[in-house]
Order: structure tokens, then sequence, then C-alpha cells
């Protein structure tokens, strides 16, 4: 019996992680269609050579005011596994222009830098204050605080913008979602860090979630129900 419903804990688990990774997968996408640029044909080469690269580099170098160019050569870099160096490109990407969300995106997802990682997210949070209700702003700096593992900070940054109402109708359902994903992972922490009596660790680094703010948030964005997402839906 105990069997049994682990097992189902974990296909429940295993559903919610696969559709959450397709949420993610959509925002994602989002931010590289409202992206202010197309990528050149020699940035989509899936596996460059060191002619790529050099190529690429020279091109940002004649052009140090391109932030596309400088993305594009990150681009290269990481795809030859050059991690760190793709990194500092990516970050210097956001020098030129501050607002290339999809090199933020690109963090989150690829660099393990403790240091670029707060470099991006105090970028965006200094952006926010002058653009508060720039949605794929929100979903870059979800994504790194979510990397840093700061669900909660993750979480309060698209919930803050539900405040605003200031979400596009077609992407209010995606960004409920999101919120209430990064929820449970917030929960799933505490709840772990209460098993192993860290309390007081918890209540610091993670702060009780604001539920029935959050309700009446999405209750006023006439955000979608989702029912059945996960384990801990937003019901009004």
């Amino acid at each position: 019996m105990l069997a049994t419903s682990k097992a189902k804990r974990i296909s429940t688990k295993s559903g919610y992680r696969k559709k959450t990774a397709l949420v993610m997968i959509a925002l994602c996408v989002s931010i590289v269609q409202v992206g202010p640029f197309a990528l050149s044909s020699l940035a989509q080469v899936e596996t460059p050579t060191m002619e790529d690269l050099e190529r690429a580099l020279a091109r940002s170098e004649a052009n140090p005011s391109s932030a596309q160019a400088r993305f594009e050569y990150a681009e290269l870099l990481r795809k030859m596994g050059k991690d760190k160096e793709a990194a500092h490109q990516y970050i210097a990407v956001t020098d030129i222009d501050a607002s290339y969300y999809v090199a933020y995106h690109m963090l989150a997802k690829h660099c393990k830098d403790a240091k670029i990682l707060k470099d991006a997210t105090r970028r965006l949070e200094h952006l926010k204050s002058s653009k508060p209700k720039e949605l794929m702003l929100r979903v870059a700096l979800s994504e790194l605080l979510e990397a840093q593992g700061d669900f909660y900070h993750a979480s309060r940054a698209l919930v803050d913008i539900v405040f605003l109402d200031a979400i596009p109708e077609k992407y209010r359902k995606r960004v409920h979602d999101r919120i209430t994903f990064l929820q449970a992972k917030a929960r799933d922490r505490n709840a772990g860090r209460s098993a192993t009596h860290n309390d007081s660790i918890a209540s610091q680094e993670d702060p009780p979630l604001p539920e029935e703010s959050i309700k009446r948030g999405l209750a006023a964005s006439s955000i979608e129900k989702e029912d059945d997402f996960g384990n801990a839906p937003l019901k009004r």
C-alpha cells in the first residue's frame, strides 16, 4: 500500500516537472520572440568551428556597441563547451544593453558563477525601478533568482507584476503556472529544512509566501484558474 502511494507521488511529481518544463520553454521562447534581434546564420550554427568563433569575435570587436554581435559570440563559445567564457560574454552583453533579456536567460540556464549571477540580478533589479511593468524583465529576473535557489523572490518577481495588472492576456496563464511552480519549490525547500530542524534559517532565507495576497492579485488580474497544476494550486 505504501509502495503504491509512493509510486503515485513520484508519478505526480514527474508529470508536474514535465508540465513545468513546457511552461518554462514557452516563457523562454517568449523572451526570444520579443527580443530586438534575429540571430545571424553564424550564431545559429550548432557545431561551430574555431574559424566560426574567430569570425564572431572579429565582428563583435568591429562593432563594440552591438549587443547582438557580442551575444552571438557568447553563443558560439557556449556551443563549443566554453561555458565560463560564455558567461563573461553574456554579462558583457548587458553592459552594452541592460535590457537584452535573452542574455540574462542564458546566464540563468548555463552560468554556474555565483558572482556573475548576482551581478546580473542586481542589474535587473536596478532596471526594474524604471521599467516596473516590463514582463520579460520580470521573467528574466525570476529565472536568475531561481538559478540561485531563491524560489520565494523568484515567485515574488512575477507576483508583483500581477499586482500591477501589466500582463498581456496571452501570457497570463503561463505566468500563473510559473508562480504556482515556484511556490511549490519554495514550500518543498522550507519543508525540507523544517525536517532537519533548521526553521530559523528557512524563515530568514525563504519568508512565508503571501498566499492571500497572491489570491487577491491573481483574481484582480483575471488570470485563468488552473486547478490541476502541480500540488500547490492557486485557488480563488
